[in-house]
């Protein structure tokens, strides 16, 4: 993870026995669940999905590996000088 003043952002990656489409069905109800919108899907040999909230985004991607196993890697940011700007509802105030 990385902090600054203004920034915060994060990679963390998780490896485990689970299908894939059930790991993609599980994130999208996960996130959706906690206010995250989904903005953006891909899929070819690896699933990525983009999520974002206010002043965050988080994109996710969903590799089936070797073994039987599954990976997920989820990259997260976090913009606090945009969220100075936002009421508590999460809109964008107008100055």
């Amino acid at each position: 993870t990385i902090k600054t003043e203004s920034f915060r952002g994060g990679v963390w990656h998780y490896v485990g026995k689970v299908e894939v489409v059930s790991l993609k069905d599980f994130m999208v109800s996960s996130m959706q669940g906690n206010k995250w919108k989904l903005v953006g899907e891909a899929a070819s040999k690896n699933i990525m999905l983009a999520f974002v909230k206010p002043n965050k985004t988080c994109m996710m991607v969903i590799e089936d590996a070797s073994f039987g196993k599954t990976e997920l890697t989820l990259y997260v940011t976090i913009d606090k000088t945009a969220a100075t700007a936002l009421n508590p509802f999460g809109e964008a105030v107008t100055q």
